[in-house]
């Protein structure tokens, strides 16, 4: 199991949350997890626990492109 725990590799996502139906998905942060599945629970309790939404996505931070300026 520990071996198992080392091996591990953890990403970064970025996380985007939707307050309500008629909001754009704004983001909120970033969180540090082995899976999608895993930062969606991650942020969930880190950036929704007091406040309500409709919808988050978390997105891989490598799949994120910006442009220069």
């Amino acid at each position: 199991m520990e071996r198992q725990i080392q091996n591990q590799h953890y990403e970064v996502y970025e996380v985007f949350v939707q307050r309500d139906a008629l909001s754009h998905h704004v983001h909120v942060g970033s969180v540090v997890a082995p899976s999608a599945e895993l930062a969606l629970q991650v942020a969930r309790e880190n950036f929704l626990r007091r406040e309500k939404a409709v919808n988050i996505w978390v997105v891989k931070q490598e799949n994120v492109h910006a442009t220069s300026y």
